[in-house]
């Protein structure tokens, strides 16, 4: 089912593993990965430009034929929604995503992604934590949604769920 699909947005809460689904993904189906962080952040967490972030985002979904795009929803959501084939939503609990979010921060607390520029290394942050406890990421991906609605999409509630969507759909 996967390698029918050449343009798919992989959404979810910050740490919920879409960056390596999305590495994952395109490997396995040899399709350009696109990584929102990429464009959003310059070194040590400085927001670039979003109007020209936004721009590049928007270009590349528009004008290339085959991609996987992960990332924050509020860049570029319409065309990471309506211009996908597919939108993969990683549609954990609160509380995995913010055991996610620990879990990422102890493997990359003294190096950074590699998605990321230098000066990037993750951090815990409380209030970070509290918000995706309390939701907020999810409502703003609930609301894109229904702005946005994609032409086919899989909501995955737990790890367990997306192996079993990987290994019966590739």
């Amino acid at each position: 089912m996967l390698k029918n699909f050449r343009k798919i947005s992989i959404i979810g809460p910050n740490g919920s593993g879409k960056t390596s689904l999305a590495r994952t993904l395109g490997e396995k189906l040899s399709l350009p990965a696109i990584h929102i962080d990429t464009y959003i952040w310059g070194e040590n967490w400085t927001l670039k430009d979003r109007a020209e972030a936004e721009n590049k985002i928007k270009d590349l979904l528009q004008n290339q034929n085959s991609w996987i795009v992960d990332g924050y929803i509020n860049y570029a959501p319409k065309e990471m929604l309506e211009l996908a084939d597919l939108v993969i939503y990683l549609n954990y609990t609160n509380l995995r995503a913010v055991f996610h979010n620990i879990k990422r921060w102890i493997k990359h607390r003294k190096n950074k992604r590699d998605e990321l520029p230098e000066g990037c290394e993750d951090s815990l942050q409380i209030k970070n934590l509290f918000e995706i406890w309390q939701g907020g990421v999810v409502q703003l991906i609930e609301n894109a949604l229904t702005k946005y609605p994609p032409k086919n999409l899989v909501r995955i509630k737990s790890p367990k769920e997306l192996k079993i969507f990987i290994d019966k759909n590739l």
